[in-house]
């Protein structure tokens, strides 16, 4: 609630596909990167700090973490704007599939998909919850906020970026990620399958429709124990929260807003970067 009593100045371009020596607080194992940050200001053992951090636009000032200078995605985020790029190969493997419209042709779908999504918005995350606290947090609220640094023992501050946020239907958090919204609108580029946030600039929220124009309906490769089909409405409708969204590229665009989190689950407060 006080003034700024610490700040680390970068910004830095992180590849997170490089993995680093770090443990994560998720539990994947040592691949968390180290982010090159030394605090000089005495903090008060007994005192609870508010912690928080910024996302912004890659620019030539950043400084490089697992990332080599000459690398072509670097190069595009800054020529884009880009805040965050995530590229990736999606490859269907679902069996004894189910449809909430049995007649629809899923057969149509390319089996492998590469995507390539880049998000512009600058995003501020401030006081954040923290997972590591023990102390009681607020109310209607996991983890107590902030960070306590402890005598004898280092004291973990992980920025953690939820990339699953791009692919929910929903603006609520720990939805269930899906992929048919963006397989329906890849196009044949390079020799494979591949779609971009671009692509899914016109394309609706309430239902979601394909390439055709076509409205897709829920699909389920999975047992009805871990997924059941929503059964109303019939066709893929992605819930906003009533927020003003209106195409898939801006409800994922919105979504990614929401992607960073303190020491794994802790909720951020979300507001408007630089």
């Amino acid at each position: 609630m006080g003034p700024v009593v610490a700040q680390a100045d970068g910004p830095w371009v992180v590849n997170l596909t490089s993995g680093g020596d770090a443990e994560d607080k998720g539990g994947a194992g040592k691949v968390a990167v180290r982010l090159p940050v030394a605090f000089e200001n005495q903090f008060d053992l007994e005192k609870r700090y508010a912690f928080g951090f910024n996302l912004t636009a890659a620019t030539n000032a950043a400084s490089l973490v697992n990332v080599q200078a000459g690398d072509a995605d670097l190069a595009e985020m800054k020529q884009q704007g880009w805040v965050a790029l995530m590229t990736g190969t999606a490859t269907f493997k679902g069996t004894n599939c189910t449809s909430s419209e049995p007649s629809y042709d899923f057969s149509a779908y390319p089996t492998v998909v590469k995507f390539r999504f880049g998000l512009r918005n600058p995003v501020q995350y401030a006081n954040c919850q923290n997972p590591d606290s023990a102390g009681a947090s607020l109310p209607g609220e996991e983890f107590q906020r902030g960070i306590q640094l402890l005598p004898n023992a280092p004291t973990t501050a992980q920025l953690t970026i939820h990339t699953d946020h791009l692919f929910w239907t929903t603006v609520e958090h720990d939805a269930v990620p899906m992929f048919n919204q963006f397989a329906s609108h890849a196009v044949q580029q390079a020799g494979g399958w591949q779609v971009t946030l671009e692509m899914l600039a016109g394309v609706p929220l309430t239902p979601v429709t394909d390439a055709k124009g076509t409205p897709i309906p829920w699909r389920s490769c999975v047992s009805e124990a871990l997924y059941s089909l929503p059964t109303t409405p019939t066709q893929m409708t992605f819930d906003t929260g009533g927020q003003p969204l209106n195409t898939v590229q801006e409800f994922v665009s919105f979504n990614g807003r929401t992607m960073g989190h303190l020491n794994a689950d802790g909720i951020c407060y979300v507001g408007e970067g630089k």
